[in-house]
């Protein structure tokens, strides 16, 4: 997708950011592709709310959303208001689980590695 420029638009990642672990990772993961300039964060709770704001952003760009856990917000979330998305990314895939501590440490570089094998990207 371009932007108004011609140039290709990042897509616009969003994240469940639920009240476990495995949703502060999926809003940490959201929060790194940001940081590292591949894809743009946005508020979740803002398209929910319906405000116009964030709803515009979505006009012309590919929307990736990362869910921590099977019940699947994030989803949910564009499902009800409507919007078609590019990459759904679950974590419980690569096997965190909902209400399950995350023992030691999480690899952040691996997971995204992992995430964007999942989009077609290469890491940058």
């Amino acid at each position: 997708m371009n932007n108004a420029s011609g140039e290709t638009a990042k897509p616009l990642v969003f994240a469940c950011a639920g009240c476990s672990d495995v949703g502060r990772l999926a809003y940490d993961v959201a929060r790194e592709l940001d940081r590292r300039g591949i894809a743009e964060m946005s508020c979740l709770a803002g398209i929910a709310a319906g405000k116009p704001a964030f709803l515009r952003k979505l006009r012309g760009r590919h929307l990736w959303l990362v869910d921590g856990c099977p019940i699947e917000c994030a989803l949910a979330t564009f499902a009800n208001a409507g919007h078609a998305i590019a990459r759904h990314i679950r974590l419980a895939d690569y096997g965190f689980k909902k209400n399950v501590p995350i023992q030691g440490w999480v690899n952040i570089d691996e997971l995204i590695g992992l995430v964007l094998d999942a989009a077609g990207r290469a890491i940058t």
